[in-house]
This record gives structure tokens, sequence and C-alpha cells, in this order.
């Protein structure tokens, strides 16, 4: 076996991480896109580090971007497997990169505007809405603690990582040339105490069996501060700005129970 990190290594974006058996099966963990890398970002999300038509399987563990961004890109450029999930990751990943292929064309039409001024080569986007659509029709539903055989060797399920709806830590047992292997991908970990999400669920893997545990940092960067990017006007009506799902679920949360307590003005505007 052998396992390579092409992402969220040493950083936390970009989570990619290819397990290959000795038989030949190659199993993708994530695959997420590079985001506030600097120059480097667009050569990152270009080149993925490996053979996307040689990876067999993938699994997902939740629907930020930094973790299934460049899913289209995958399967554009050959990946033919199943796309493991949860159903609310599968809901929020529909969402997430349809509004991601909408960026990405909206990106490279801006940019070819003035590239074409100067006679500069035109660029391509990642990939298109299309491309998002086609991706989708993969994605394959596998609910928290549904033991799951991917082959006769190759068995997991999923457990709630408490980061956002449907984010999962991925368990993993490979039975390889007569040895069980378990490996625990955490994915992004939440944090206790949340207003909607449930706690994180302990590792049934994380103790004396568990031969490696792939861990990535919790980039939600959600503390119990005043609620980001809002506007308080004189009427008391207040415009979120912040598009982070994550971010925006407390927000609306905490707007309810503001407006409850006749802080603000929580009714939704007109039109």
């Amino acid at each position: 076996m052998n396992i390579t990190f092409h992402g969220a290594a040493r950083n936390v974006t970009g989570s990619k991480h290819l397990v290959q058996l000795d038989n030949g099966v190659s199993i993708l963990l994530d695959c997420g896109m590079f985001q506030g890398m600097g120059e480097q970002t667009e050569d990152l999300n270009d080149h993925f580090g490996f053979n996307p038509k040689k990876v067999d399987y993938m699994i997902l563990s939740h629907a930020h971007i930094d973790h299934c961004g460049l899913i289209p890109r995958l399967v554009s450029q050959g990946f033919t497997g199943p796309i493991y999930c949860t159903s609310a990751t599968l809901d929020l990943a529909r969402i997430l990169l349809m509004d991601s292929a909408k960026i990405q064309m909206q990106d490279v039409a801006y940019s070819n505007k003035h590239r074409e001024k100067r006679g500069l080569p035109l660029l391509t986007a990642l990939y298109t809405d299309e491309e998002a659509i086609a991706a989708m029709e993969q994605f394959k539903v596998v609910e928290y603690h549904q033991q799951y055989a991917i082959t006769p060797d190759v068995k997991f399920h999923f457990s709630d990582a408490g980061h956002i709806l449907g984010s999962a830590a991925v368990h993993l047992v490979i039975t390889e040339n007569g040895k069980e292997t378990h490996i625990t991908f955490s994915g992004d970990v939440g944090r206790y105490g949340d207003m909607l999400l449930k706690n994180p669920q302990r590792f049934p893997q994380a103790g004396r069996r568990t031969n490696e545990l792939l861990q990535n940092r919790d980039s939600a960067g959600w503390h119990d501060r005043p609620v980001h990017g809002c506007r308080l006007s004189h009427g008391r009506r207040v415009g979120c700005d912040d598009r982070t799902g994550g971010r925006r679920r407390h927000e609306h949360v905490r707007l309810l129970e503001f407006g409850s307590r006749g802080v603000v003005d929580a009714r939704r505007p007109a039109g």
C-alpha cells in the first residue's frame, strides 16, 4: 500500500489523498480545489499530480470547495468511478459545484476580454457548469455508520465529523497480503456545542486498532464572535454578505435569536 498527499499537506486547502493498493486499486480521498495560494493557485489546480484515469474510486468527506471543488475536472479528465458521500453532502455539493463552475466561467470570460485585445492566448475555465452536472451523475450515497464494501478487500463507513451538514470522517478497513489495515481520514472536524450540528463523533478506530490516521486541520474558522459581514441600519434590518455556507447558517440562527429579543428585524426583506 502507498499513500500520497496531493493537497492539504502543510496547508489547509486542496485536500486530495491517494491510497494505492498492491493489487492496483486506487482510492482518492477528497478532490479539493486549492484556494488562496497566490500565484501558485492556478498551477496547483491545473495539475493533479496523478492520472485521473487510473483512479478507481473516490470518497468525499464533505462539500466545501477545498475538498470537492475539483471533482468536475477530475471527471472531465477521465475518472469514471463512483464518488461516495453522505446524502447531505450530495445535496450541498450539487449547489456548491454549480456555483463554482459559474465563477470559473465568469472569471475566464472577464480575463479573455482583456487578453483578446492584447493578442494573448485565451484561457479556458477549470470546468463548466455542464461538466459539474455530468460529475454529479457519479455520486453515490452512503449514510453514516453504513458499512460499505467497495471491493471484497476494501470496506469503509462514515461517522459524523460535525463540521458542516453531511460532513464525515472516513474509516477504511483494507485487507491486503493477509493483513488487515485500518485507516481513518478525519476530513475537517467540527467543534463541540454547535448551534445546529451534532458534536463530532469519536472515531471507533482511533485507538490501538488504527494503523493510520489522516487528519485535516479544521478550516471553518468559526468562533463565538459577532455576526460576520453584516450591516445594521437605523431600521434595525441586517443584510448578510458572507457566502460561506457554514458561517451563514450560524448567522441565520443568530439573527432569529436577535429578532426574538427585538434586537434586530430578522424578517426576510421583500423581493
